[in-house]
């Protein structure tokens, strides 16, 4: 049998979920609650949140803890920690707390003294929580054990040596690291609390590859359950498992949301007992899903992540609730309306009530197109106007509304933070011209202009009259004041002099003409291959999610990214390509048209919107600099030919638009033998990258070393550069040294490694099987 210290000792590390403890004293308030009459039994709904992602921490607590002598500690901006912490937290009966990096927050202090804490575990080192944070505790009469290590797979080894050793028979194995932020971590928080509740390890692993201290620790597991689909962790994966344990499953769904429900029953059907608490939270940002995990580990409660754009699956969490609970139940939604938006907990509150014979909450319901509507959600934004107004929405799920409309209310409101900060603004038609100053806040790299933010202030007595040819696009900041970016979300408000045709595109945010120009019936899915997926090819219906929310990108330069809003899209250009390459990718194989659909419409719309920054001034948004600019040319030209528009369909033809890959690939020439940068005659003709190639040639060096070339631009080219030879659409793009190139930089590059593709394994597989 496998002990909880052997498993910490797995390379990618591995978080090991205590035993279920039992539920403590009386719960701590909560920031809503109601009861609902749900036939039998009774319904209580409760929203645990605060203002930001610490005190949303606070208030889940709240829910459980009336009192601890330990609590858990984590940095708020980064979730490897707090997952690893989760366990320590269930294992101390503690509460898992969240606190900025530089300081101990005082709401966090004042809730440690209310709780009687008298010991705390302060995860990582100081890079990830500064000693300030030790001297604050200790001045509050905590004792500190800070477990530390090099990185944050060692942490988690030092967290493990915390816990009691324990043989277990099974294991839970999910994929535990992906460049991608938003990914690799929701498997593992799913299935937290059924783990716990059975005293299970849970171990992460490489989507394809199997680490020696894995496999030797699978050895000693009489069953083990891979969590999550192939995409997530392979099929190879599943067949070395097979020749280590004796019994093998895999659960799953067709994303993240169906493999939470598929989670949560499979630990109720586990249960001594109906469980009687549910606990929802977004499948879109860690903080909240992790600090419910903790909790739900705590007590006979399940888990589920839920999305927060979709009532379609609040329905079907809903009925697996009514299926597996107990009558008499309390749902605990995780974090504010930004996160879970009312109208996505009033469906999970009002199915559940309606499948158990009660009768169904009347909530506001969301309008048809032309209906009319005094106010409108998107991604936790809230406008609410003076009057009903016609309302409807894009293909993309955007909301337009026919105005001019008067708008009393932008939720959360822009305020300043209790740093003294302006936070939560909006913009209409956000350009290029604006420079680095916007109005969304102030944010680190760029400039606050109070007089671009239109939400500041807005009341009933002092409305937002917003005309038409309008676009309305507000933000919600981080929490942290210094963090890059400085955005967690943004969506736009469209105002049209006339309603659009049906299943229109919304037009582009930073565009002073809201003219619907496309539908979805332009769409040409002929132009798109079919071909047969590689290993580790992402679902595309997942795949769509990455893409719904407005990519924000009309700073220009570097600054730019201090706007990327966190669960919209990527922060860093290298990210941003490679993510886009994967998108495009995946439409390329053979999948039905309607489990494209959601994708191809998402990934248009982000060409229509880069196209618009064009447009409107953005001719010079992404010069050549590092890894910021590039990613931005392919969705344009993507968009252009699957709509036939000519316009975005020539966007290779112009010469005035910086394009950070084209701006950074060249032929060597003559001039640049004569630059005297260490070219040579041999070199001529051949592909070659310089930093800021069109913009400052001097910089150019063939030193393959060169700070940039390798960890941040051509490892993120190949999914663009691939999918427009597929499309055969070379010419179009009419930059053949960034073709060139890119064959050389990859046939240069050791295989396998982050340094010659970003995403890996499904690009690399990609170029290696069709390139």
């Amino acid at each position: 049998m496998l002990g909880r210290l052997q498993l910490a000792l797995v390379l990618l590390a591995v978080v090991v979920v205590a035993a279920m403890g039992s539920p403590h004293d009386s719960p701590g308030p909560s920031a809503r609650g109601e009861d609902t009459d749900a036939g039998n039994g009774e319904l209580q709904v409760t929203r645990a949140a605060g203002e930001d992602r610490v005190g949303t921490a606070i208030a889940a607590a709240g829910e459980v803890f009336g009192g601890a002598e330990t609590a858990v500690l984590a940095r708020a901006d980064d979730y490897a920690d707090a997952l690893a912490g989760a366990t320590l937290a269930v294992e101390h009966d503690a509460p898992l707390l969240l606190t900025p990096r530089g300081e101990l927050d005082e709401r966090v202090a004042d809730t440690l003294q209310t709780l009687g804490v008298e010991e705390a575990f302060v995860l990582g080192g100081d890079a990830a929580l500064s000693r300030d944070i030790d001297r604050s505790l200790n001045d509050l009469d905590v004792e500190v054990d800070r477990l530390a290590g090099d990185d944050r797979f060692e942490t988690a080894t030092k967290v493990a040596e915390q816990l009691p050793d324990q043989e277990v028979d099974t294991a839970y194995l999910v994929e535990g690291r992906h460049a991608d932020p938003a990914r690799g971590w929701p498997d593992a928080v799913a299935v937290s609390a059924l783990a716990a509740a059975e005293g299970s390890p849970i171990l992460l692993t490489d989507h394809d590859q199997l680490a020696p201290a894995t496999t030797e620790a699978l050895e000693h597991v009489d069953e083990v359950e891979i969590i999550g689909g192939s995409a997530a962790v392979s099929d190879n994966i599943e067949t070395q498992v097979a020749t280590l344990a004796e019994h093998i499953g895999r659960t799953s769904g067709d994303d993240r949301y169906e493999t939470s429900l598929e989670v949560a029953e499979r630990h109720a059907e586990r249960s001594g007992q109906p469980p009687d608490t549910a606990w929802l939270a977004t499948g879109q940002a860690f903080p909240d899903a992790l600090t419910a995990g903790a909790n739900a580990a705590t007590t006979n409660s399940l888990l589920l992540l839920i999305d927060d754009a979709s009532e379609s699956e609040a329905s079907a969490a809903a009925e697996l609730l009514d299926r597996t609970t107990a009558q008499s139940l309390e749902l605990i939604f995780v974090g504010g309306p930004a996160a879970i938006p009312d109208r996505v907990m009033d469906a999970v509150t009002g199915s559940l009530s309606e499948e158990r014979g009660g009768t169904r909450p009347d909530p506001e319901a969301e309008p048809a197109d032309g209906e009319s509507a005094s106010e409108v959600s998107r991604h936790g934004i809230t406008w609410t106007f003076d009057d009903e107004y016609p309302v409807g929405r894009y293909a993309n799920g955007d909301y337009w509304v026919q105005g001019p409309v008067d708008i009393v209310d932008i939720d959360p409101a822009s305020q300043n933070s209790s740093g003294g900060r302006t936070i939560n603004g909006s913009m209409i038609n956000p350009s290029p011209e604006d420079g680095s100053s916007t109005g969304y806040g102030q944010t680190r790299d760029t400039g606050y202009d109070p007089s671009l933010n239109v939400a500041d202030g807005v009341s009933t007595s002092d409305p937002l009259t917003v005309e038409p040819d309008s676009s309305l696009v507000s933000a919600i900041s981080v929490d942290e004041d210094d963090a890059r970016p400085g955005l967690e979300s943004a969506a736009v408000l469209t105002v049209v002099d006339q309603p659009p045709p049906e299943d229109s595109f919304r037009p582009a945010y930073s565009s002073d003409d809201t003219t619907a120009t496309h539908t979805t019936n332009d769409l040409d899915y002929d132009l798109l291959p079919d071909l047969d997926p590689v290993d580790g090819a992402p679902d595309p219906t997942d795949l769509a999610s990455d893409f719904e929310r407005v990519w924000l990108d009309h700073v220009p330069g570097w600054n730019g990214r201090a706007i990327h809003p966190t669960t919209n899209m990527p922060g860093y250009g290298r990210d941003m390509a490679s993510k886009l390459g994967q998108g495009s990718l995946a439409l390329m194989l053979d999948h039905p048209t309607e489990q494209k659909h959601d994708l191809l419409v998402n990934y248009v719309q982000i060409g229509i919107d880069f196209h618009g920054i064009v447009d409107n001034g953005g001719e010079e948004n992404w010069v050549p600099n590092g890894g910021h600019a590039q990613g931005r040319k392919w969705p344009i030209l993507f968009a252009g030919h699957l709509l036939d528009d000519p316009t975005m369909a020539t966007i290779g033809d112009r010469d005035d638009v910086y394009f950070g890959e084209d701006a950074q690939t060249f032929h060597v020439t003559q001039e640049d033998v004569d630059r005297g940068v260490g070219y040579t005659s041999d070199d001529i003709g051949m592909p070659e990258w310089g930093i800021r190639h069109a913009t400052d040639p001097s910089r150019d060096t063939p030193d393959w070393n060169r700070s940039y070339r390798q960890c941040c631009t051509a490892n993120s080219w190949a999914g663009h550069v691939l999918s427009a030879r597929l499309m055969n659409l070379q010419d179009a793009w009419n930059h053949d040294p960034l073709f060139d190139y890119t064959d050389r930089f990859i046939d240069t590059q050791e295989p396998g490694d982050h340094e010659r593709f970003w995403d890996r394994p499904f690009t690399e597989n990609m170029w290696d099987t069709y390139r």
